[in-house]
């Protein structure tokens, strides 16, 4: 019945969100506005009055209700991304002259009021956090179509999750290094009052820099909270018993809507080094129920003898306790047992998952009111 019941959700959100979306289009097309067009295959992007793609002659689409122009100082060049609140654009700034990633909501976010405020809230959390491990956001605004954009630095690299998907695992001095730059990130964001609340592999960026070496960066705190921000004003925009993050990576107490602390970003730090390590999650499911039951009540350990692997484990306790109150009270901490434990633990074998029993991490994301 749970199963049934999440299907027959998912399929009336995706279409209501088409519907609005077509309305959306068809009221801003009525007012002339210049609406971006984009090439179906490579993602360019052109203004109205243009029928197709240069690069390769395909017709061009409406995809979002946004002006190619934005706030007449920030031009949309080639879309990079969508995701499950926004979607990420190359830009030109048009005042300094220089490329900037821009981040546009999406779909029925548009004209949502709690939605354009944690939009609000993602900008208000980076621009606290000035990180080299952190994505840099340079400013925020309103557009005319009733929606918002964030305008961030552009890096160019691949995501943990493609990473992963290209290597299935990290060998462990590249963990080791990749780790402590995105610990060394987080453990930022909680020193300036900012949780993440929704880390996985897609939100960790990797780019080449000089002699080889890589840089992390951690993106999307579209779902942070932030303390101390404004004592007058709520420190969540999430409602009691609402479940909003990825389940695959969400600590027991956020799957059952609980308040969240740094403890919780720790938890899914501690699933995503197993992941790096193993190729496979800690924590496994079909469907989201079975994944959520998981979370709460299975047990999880490495698999090995060695001294070395019984260490990392012991680590990783900590990190994946069911009861917050066990874990690493600071990225700190965890950061001082968890380092040297992954650079000193031998490779794991590779394990053969089959992907049809396992619930895929894109599936695994949304909000669900839990009963």
């Amino acid at each position: 019945m749970a199963v049934v019941y999440e299907n027959v959700w998912l399929k009336e959100q995706a279409a209501k969100e088409r519907k609005i979306k077509h309305e959306v289009l068809a009221r801003f097309e009525e007012q002339q506005i210049d609406l971006i067009k984009e090439c179906p295959a490579c993602g360019a992007c052109y203004d109205s009055a243009s029928e197709v793609c240069a690069k390769d002659q395909r017709e061009l689409t409406l995809s979002l209700p946004v002006e190619r122009t934005i706030d007449r100082k920030y031009r949309l060049e080639q879309m990079i991304g969508r995701g499950g609140m926004g979607a990420v654009y190359e830009a030109t700034d048009l005042r300094l002259n220089r490329k900037v990633a821009i981040k546009i909501m999406l779909g029925n976010m548009f004209g949502d009021r709690t939605a354009l405020r944690r939009f609000e809230r993602e900008a208000q959390a980076s621009a606290r956090l000035n990180h080299t491990n952190i994505i840099m956001v340079y400013d925020y605004g309103s557009i005319r179509t009733e929606g918002a954009y964030l305008v961030m630095e552009l890096i160019r690299g691949s995501t943990l999750r493609s990473e992963l998907t290209r290597a299935a695992q990290l060998d462990s001095q590249t963990a080791a290094a990749w780790f402590t730059q995105m610990l060394e990130g987080v453990k930022a964001a909680h020193q300036a009052g900012v949780i993440h609340r929704d880390l996985k592999p897609e939100n960790v960026l990797i780019s080449s820099q000089a002699g080889g070496r890589e840089r992390i960066k951690i993106l999307d705190f579209g779902l942070a909270r932030i303390s101390q921000l404004d004592p007058s004003s709520p420190q969540s925009l999430t409602t009691p018993g609402t479940v909003m993050g990825t389940f695959a990576y969400m600590s027991p107490e956020q799957v059952l809507g609980e308040e969240v602390d740094e403890r919780g970003d720790i938890f899914a730090l501690g699933v995503m080094v197993v992941e790096a390590l193993t190729g496979r999650r800690p924590f496994l499911g079909r469907t989201s129920t079975e994944l959520i039951a998981s979370i709460l009540q299975a047990p999880f350990h490495l698999t090995g003898d060695a001294a070395e692997v019984e260490r990392l484990d012991r680590v990783l306790q900590r990190c994946l306790a069911k009861d917050r109150r066990q874990r690493f009270t600071s990225v700190a901490a965890m950061q001082q047992e968890l380092i040297p434990a992954i650079e000193h633990c031998p490779p794991f074998a590779p394990t053969a998952t089959s992907s049809k029993a396992i619930l895929n991490s894109k599936d695994a994301t949304g909000t669900l009111p839990m009963t």
